[in-house]
């Protein structure tokens, strides 16, 4: 049922009706969320809701109370003297005192079992407000009730929580958000109590309850439960559209549990990473009983995504820690004490790599006592310079996600990674899961680029100046801020904007829009080029939107949700579509610049191949820039055609492997690589390459010895 079909009335008045039984338990019963700011609260008033707050709990829902303590002059004068512990000894003394005072003593135990049982379930969150002047408390009535689609009802008026309340004259005003003009004051009062929530009201100092008053009131939890909880078979779950997980989801965890919790899922980009890890938390969860799960992303679009996924799963008051590290310090530090002190058994927390590694993160959660559950979403990550000096060897249990692990001439990276997370202990590779149709199948299309006389004229140039410096230098590594790095990075430049892409990509799409109707179609381009571009295909008459990093989350979150209607055609991005971003319903994709790194590649190539709906075959467009045939070979351009094919051709191996088309896709380069005697790269993929290297630099070293 909704709060519409509870036929409510404008004004409740307690002269002719019994506010309790006839507004407010109906609408705890039909609550998901409910917002309750009040002076007073006390024991009388959880037993007259008990049946309204049994209701909410059963289904998990979320009770979030901010109350005021009754204080004296003198616990005024040593607050305003006493440092955070000195506050929160005073508040904890005198809502005790409350407690023993005024808690009747043949109700008390029930009372206090079914407050620590919400407690300890996260439904229900405490907030104390103090006044900033000694004259003054918090006395407001506000309730704010919100329903499983999402209506509101609001209650503001002069009824507080006591049982003498049911017997003054008192009364509430009614506000409904489903009714015409009465929206903007349920919205007034929301932004109310969410400023109080946050302390952001001057007039107010709102604090947490005191840790040692949560450990005061579990000392009343009994062995049960006073509520049953719908589903309670594990507090963490399959979520409703999961039956079951893939036999080799299955066999992922089997491998991270022969394993001892550690290792790396290495999964091709679309087989369920994330579900595979969030299963395997569950059943962590189910052997021990107790988790603390830390989830570490890359970027912090991400954690929107894995918060859904999570909250699927049964997790519920999810930390999200990124940002001002006054937003999330107090209340991480709130939940590790919390799991510390065995109030609650269920805790989690997902932030951003940047923010992991900081000293405050580190710092909090290296006193998490037992059972963190860490989860290192493209783990890869976690192998640079920097960040492999943040590791948390503490944490037993650690899992890595990534498609691609090993890092791109990093071995010291790749090894200590592997250190860390012991080894791969499962492998899921696209090919076999194309076979095994969890991806979808795809053409590949490489496009020949020539560049321009004076872009190859540049490229040698640049060339030359690279083998100088390699010569002089010595320098068998590029170091990272080199003036060799950054002339490498400038050659590379020269083949990411090459020219004659963009023409080509018009006249493709050109003769695309002839035969169909463009949509649920992505282009990658390189940095600096997508305003262009994307102005470009806007004057073909195609409906295309940027997705750069400039672009806000939760426009973020619309503009993909318009893609996958087809209402916006094209996406045109760089890297925000790289990795873990959701976009299931692309058919078509438009490579113009990609780097030699085939993380970027293959992250890339996985955001194409999700199964959709009414998408049987993908097809990737691949702009390779490669030399033109020679009629006369001619040993001065030799070698910087060669040094061009070599960058560009292990992408093509890469792609070609598993495409539907392949041989059609080789014959469109064979005749140029056969002049070079390169046609064996048509096989070489990009990591053979890497190790090719690797051993050559290694015997070059030995010889020298």
């Amino acid at each position: 049922m909704s709060f519409k079909k509870l036929n409510l009335k404008l004004v409740y008045d307690n002269s002719t009706n019994e506010i309790i039984n006839e507004l407010v338990i109906p609408l705890l019963k039909e609550s998901k969320e409910y917002y309750r700011g009040v002076g007073f609260f006390s024991s009388s008033w959880i037993t007259l809701v008990t049946q309204g707050l049994e209701c909410i709990a059963t289904k998990r829902g979320k009770i979030s109370l901010i109350t005021s303590p009754i204080l004296s002059e003198k616990d005024w004068q040593a607050m305003k003297l006493g440092e955070e512990a000195r506050i929160s000894e005073i508040l904890y003394l005198r809502i005790k005192e409350a407690i023993d005072n005024e808690f009747d003593a043949n109700t008390k135990e029930d009372q206090l079992n079914l407050l620590s049982w919400l407690i300890a379930d996260n439904i229900l969150d405490i907030k104390l407000a103090l006044c900033n002047n000694e004259k003054g408390m918090y006395h407001d009535k506000l309730a704010i009730f919100k329903d499983y689609e999402n209506n509101i009802v609001c209650l503001h008026g002069s009824f507080n929580d006591s049982l003498q309340a049911t017997y003054n004259g008192e009364s509430f005003s009614v506000f409904k958000s489903w009714e015409l003009g009465q929206e903007k004051y349920i919205q007034e009062h929301l932004k109310r109590f969410e400023n109080m929530w946050n302390n952001k009201n001057k007039f107010y100092k709102v604090v947490n309850i005191p840790e040692i008053l949560k450990i005061e009131i579990q000392k009343y939890k009994k062995d049960k439960r006073p509520y049953i909880i719908l589903n309670e078979s594990s507090k963490i779950h399959f979520p409703n559209y999961l039956e079951k997980l893939y036999d080799y989801q299955e066999e992922a965890i089997e491998c991270l549990k022969k394993n001892n919790w550690q290792g790396i899922l290495e999964m091709a980009t679309g087989t369920g990473k994330t579900i595979t890890s969030i299963a395997a938390s569950k059943e962590y969860f189910e052997d021990n009983g107790r988790i603390f799960l830390i989830t570490v992303v890359p970027f912090k679009h991400l954690i929107n995504q894995w918060q859904d996924n999570l909250t699927d799963f049964g997790f519920e008051a999810i930390l999200k820690c990124y940002k001002s590290t006054k937003s999330w310090h107090n209340k991480l530090n709130s939940k590790i004490k919390d799991f510390n002190s065995k109030i609650s058994d269920i805790e989690c927390v997902i932030t951003t790599y940047n923010t992991y590694s900081s000293d405050n993160f580190l710092n909090l959660t290296s006193k998490i006592n037992e059972h963190v559950f860490f989860i290192a979403d493209e783990c890869h990550y976690l192998g640079s310079k920097y960040l492999k000096t943040k590791f948390q060897e503490e944490i037993k249990v650690r899992i890595g996600l990534s498609a691609t692990p090993d890092r791109w001439f990093d071995k010291e990276g790749t090894t200590a990674l592997k250190n860390y997370f012991k080894k791969t202990v499962f492998k899921y590779e696209l090919e076999r899961a194309i076979e095994d149709n969890f991806l979808c199948k795809y053409e590949y299309e490489p496009i020949l680029v020539n560049l321009l006389e004076n872009e190859y004229d540049e490229y040698k140039e640049l060339t030359g100046k690279i083998n100088q410096l390699m010569v002089m230098n010595k320098e068998e590594e590029i170091k990272k801020g080199s003036f060799l790095e950054k002339i490498i990075f400038e050659r590379s430049k020269i083949v990411s904007k090459a020219f004659n892409k963009k023409n080509i990509l018009i006249d493709l799409l050109k003769n695309r829009k002839k035969k169909e109707k463009i949509k649920h179609t992505l282009v990658y381009c390189a940095p600096g080029m997508s305003k262009e571009i994307t102005k470009t295909i806007s004057g073909l008459g195609i409906k295309v939107h940027e997705f750069v990093y400039t672009v806000k989350d939760k426009d973020r979150i619309k503009l993909l949700k318009t893609f996958d209607k087809g209402e916006i055609q094209v996406l045109v991005a760089i890297k925000c579509l790289d990795e873990g971003v959701d976009v299931p319903s692309t058919k078509t994709a438009y490579f113009l610049a990609s780097t030699s790194n085939p993380k970027e590649f293959i992250q890339r190539r996985g955001r194409i191949l999700r199964k959709s709906d009414n998408k049987h075959i993908a097809k990737i467009y691949d702009f390779l820039v490669l030399p033109e045939k020679l009629n006369n070979f001619i040993d001065d351009y030799s070698e910087i055609n060669k040094s061009i094919i070599f960058k560009e051709m292990p992408r093509f191996a890469e792609f070609c492997r598993a495409a539907i088309n392949k041989f059609s896709a080789r014959s469109k380069v064979i005749d140029l690589l056969e002049q070079y005697n390169l046609e064996y790269l048509m096989d070489k993929r990009p990591w053979e390459i890497y190790k090719e290297k690797e051993e050559k630099y290694e015997n070059e070293q030995f010889n020298k010895c």
